[in-house]
């Protein structure tokens, strides 16, 4: 019985040293864009009570709300990030991404690096707790490392490197789930560069995220 997929609670690209529709007439053209309304707050990087710790940074928060999309820009990054997407939807996600970076005027701003973070909600087979299924699936070898003891919880954190990416996986059951069937799982994808992604390469490591991110599971399942 393979596993059940179930909710991708959300997905985004993090562009750090990126601080994108900081002016007033880049946020209109970007609304014009996207063709929505967008909804801008201001938000902060830590918190303002009583005072502002040192360092905290005050930005922006735009909102497209029919696409379940937000964008948070401050001076040191910018985080554009869907809830609830779906395959389809990447694309959508990825041309307000393009429409963000495009429209404003990146003048001395320097991209030290960027990411992709995926996070997303499945079903494992079987009638086992879901901390006793990710144990025997992460460590298979420790279940007779004590003799008189059985292994019975395991979540796992872990990282792959190669071609100037880092991979790193986080699994563990999901919290709060009364069925104790559930695995949370979430996928960050980081790259050190300097050159701003277009909108073809972003799609692709969108889609790049979502499939390793089911790939893995599925594995770890012991699927193909």
């Amino acid at each position: 019985m393979p596993i059940e997929f179930q909710d991708v609670l959300k997905i985004n690209i993090v562009l750090v040293g990126m601080h994108l529709l900081n002016e007033q007439h880049q946020r209109s053209a970007f609304a014009t864009a996207v063709g929505e309304e967008v909804e801008p707050e201001p938000i902060f990087s830590g918190p303002i009570f009583p005072l502002p710790l040192p360092g905290v940074e005050a930005g922006l928060a735009m909102q497209l709300r029919k696409d379940r999309i937000r964008i948070d820009s401050l001076p040191s990054r910018t985080v554009i990030e869907q809830e609830y997407p779906t395959h389809d939807s990447l694309e959508r996600l990825t041309e307000v991404a393009a429409h963000a970076i495009g429209l404003t005027d990146l003048g001395d701003q320097t991209m030290t690096a960027f990411g992709l973070n995926i996070e997303q909600v499945y079903r494992h087979p079987g009638e086992k707790p879901t901390e006793m299924y990710l144990a025997e699936k992460l460590f298979p070898h420790q279940q007779l490392f004590f003799k008189e003891l059985v292994l019975t919880a395991g979540a796992g954190r872990f990282t792959y490197e190669g071609d100037d990416n880092k991979w790193n996986f986080v699994v563990e059951p999901r919290a709060n789930d009364a069925t104790n069937r559930k695995v949370f799982m979430s996928l960050n994808l980081h790259r050190d560069q300097q050159q701003v992604p277009n909108r073809e390469e972003i799609l692709d490591l969108f889609q790049q995220v979502w499939n390793r991110s089911r790939e893995l599971a599925t594995r770890l399942d012991g699927g193909a």
